[in-house]
């Protein structure tokens, strides 16, 4: 008599896959910095931000728009809260 096979708990995904919300690539991280894509490798790699998470990036973007004096993501500038 066969033994039967064991049914996986979730047999749509594979054992480790996540859902993805949101796919950021380091070209999307190049264009919000507006830097060239290699660069935003190479800053990863150096450790200034993580690139596997989403708040140490957009506190990096920030940073360096900060520095520059533009404005920042995802904070409403004052002509926005006027409208």
């Amino acid at each position: 008599m066969p033994i039967p096979k064991k049914r996986p708990k979730n047999p749509g995904r594979r054992k480790g896959d996540h859902t993805r919300l949101i796919v950021v690539t380091y070209k999307t991280i190049a264009d919000l910095a507006g830097l060239s894509v290699r660069s935003v490798q190479d800053y990863s790699q150096r450790g200034q931000y993580d690139s596997r998470d989403l708040e140490s990036v957009l506190q990096w973007v920030n940073a360096r728009h900060a520095a520059a004096g533009e404005p920042l993501f995802g904070i409403p500038t004052k002509q926005e809260t006027t409208e």
